[in-house]
């Protein structure tokens, strides 16, 4: 039996070692690899041109996501309000008109209550394409009307429901198709109002920040240093020695006290003094 031994392969002094790219060992079944590899989401330049344009697409929308959907809204109520101006160009025209008749007992003639819906609409849909000051008037009347227009569910039940079976008629699906705009607006209209907290929240911040500037800095307490002096002159003042006795706190003497003390123990050492003489 014989034994085979590899001796390892050393580079020879004053050449450069082989790159791995060169190695026969390294390259099998490696394929390089393209697309975004940049941890903070950006896309690699060397990626080809699809991947590079889809995330600079996601990017830009995520961005601009409420504005999209708020923009969306307000197009769709803009069309449907100016169509309802022109008599017959809406296909929901006359379901519209009888569902407001119920709501109003009939003592609203037809055509005022068609110019209203379309009138109501097409503020909707101004109040969402413009956006601030517009926007939380134009978001009260909106779920004001989903209201009126859901509750066609009920009060025409003969042209929402097919008779023998829960499913809805094609009026009745174009009423339930309105959760999904009812859905953007609840979005929208929590991004707008928790803006508006979140605004309140950070200048009260701002304020008490400033209160405390105004204030300056906070009171010492007595003793502290040695010199501060009380709130008033009534109350005395506090020396900074170790002595505790009387219900004074350790290290917080009465300076008044601190006088009295010397002067008895000067006059002792006085009177002795005197004696020895």
């Amino acid at each position: 039996m014989s034994s085979h031994t590899v001796e390892p392969r050393l580079t020879p002094p004053g050449s450069e070692p082989e790159p791995l790219a060169r190695r026969p060992e390294f390259g099998r079944g490696h394929q390089p690899t393209t697309g975004p590899t940049n941890p903070t989401g950006r896309t690699d330049p060397t990626a080809p041109a699809g991947p590079r344009i889809l995330s600079r697409t996601a990017a830009l929308v995520d961005s601009h996501a409420l504005a999209l959907l708020r923009v969306t809204v307000g197009i769709v109520f803009l069309g449907f309000g100016v169509l309802k101006l022109f008599p017959s160009a809406s296909p929901a025209e006359q379901l519209a008109v009888d569902a407001a008749t119920r709501m109003t007992l009939g003592l609203v003639p037809e055509t005022a209550l068609l110019l209203s819906l379309a009138a109501l609409e097409t503020a909707i849909g101004i109040g969402l394409l413009a956006g601030r000051r517009l926007l939380r008037p134009a978001l009260v009347a909106f779920f004001l009307h989903m209201g009126g227009v859901f509750s066609t569910l009920f009060l025409l039940p003969d042209a929402m429901w097919q008779p023998h079976s829960p499913a809805p008629t094609m009026e009745g699906q174009y009423v339930v198709k309105n959760v999904v705009l009812v859905a953007v607006c609840l979005v929208v209209a929590a991004n707008e109002w928790g803006r508006g907290s979140r605004s309140s929240r950070r200048r009260t911040g701002q304020t008490r920040q400033r209160q405390g500037e105004r204030g300056g800095s906070a009171p010492e307490r007595p003793g502290q240093g040695g010199s501060t002096s009380g709130t008033s002159g009534d109350q005395p003042t506090w020396a900074g020695t170790s002595a505790s006795c009387c219900g004074v706190p350790a290290g917080r003497v009465p300076r008044s006290m601190v006088a009295a003390t010397t002067a008895a123990a000067t006059r002792v050492t006085a009177v002795a003094r005197n004696t020895a003489e």
